[in-house]
């Protein structure tokens, strides 16, 4: 049970990692599919307010992104928490 345990908290840690890096990041991710997007424009010319457009919803998707796995990397390790409270005293008890 306890390598159980130690890979839910690994897969906990790494979630609120992954997730944490994607908020931070967010804004550098999102101008960069921007500027990426420009060069796939056929002429490479756009309006500056469709262009920011396009990198405030890249940066918001990121947001969400990370906002999301933060949140899974939360709960995993609450119910990882309280599985082995629960799960490690019926064992002791046995």
């Amino acid at each position: 049970m306890n390598e159980q345990v130690k890979g839910l908290s690994i897969t906990s840690i790494l979630l609120i990692i992954v997730g944490l890096l994607a908020m931070f990041l967010s804004v550098s991710m999102g101008a960069k599919l921007g500027e990426n997007w420009i060069i796939k424009q056929q002429d490479g010319f756009v309006d500056t307010s469709h262009y920011m457009l396009i990198v405030d919803t890249y940066t918001t998707n990121f947001v969400v992104l990370g906002s999301i796995l933060v949140s899974a990397g939360i709960l995993v390790g609450i119910i990882t928490y309280f599985t082995f409270i629960i799960l490690g005293n019926k064992t002791k008890e046995s």
